[in-house]
């Protein structure tokens, strides 16, 4: 993936200096197809390289660690719930993901 300042580079040596798609792939050391695609294509930067995700396991528990994550809030800190003790409180309810889906 092509950071934004280069992107920029290869736009201003194609519309400014007029350069050819093949003396640009030269100078940048990216193929021929990568520089014609950010050259002479439209790509929304903003959006270029996301993806959205689907939780399928954790998906239907997510308003529930949310929930306790903000009653923990008004908690004393040694009084917070751990992310051992949501992975089991989730458990409980019947929740068949991991522990390290949790933590993160």
């Amino acid at each position: 993936m092509l950071s934004v300042a280069r992107i920029d580079r290869i736009k201003e040596l194609r519309e400014v200096k007029g350069w050819s798609i093949n003396k640009i792939a030269g100078m940048v050391n990216h193929a021929w197809a990568t520089v014609k695609k950010y050259a002479d294509g439209k790509v929304d930067l903003q959006r270029r390289g996301r993806r959205s995700w689907t939780s399928p396991v954790i998906g239907p528990y997510e308003h529930i660690i949310d929930a306790w994550l903000e009653e923990d809030q008004r908690r004393s800190v040694k009084q917070r719930r751990t992310a051992q003790m949501i992975y089991k409180g989730l458990c409980e309810l019947g929740y068949s993901g991991s522990d390290r889906t949790v933590r993160r």
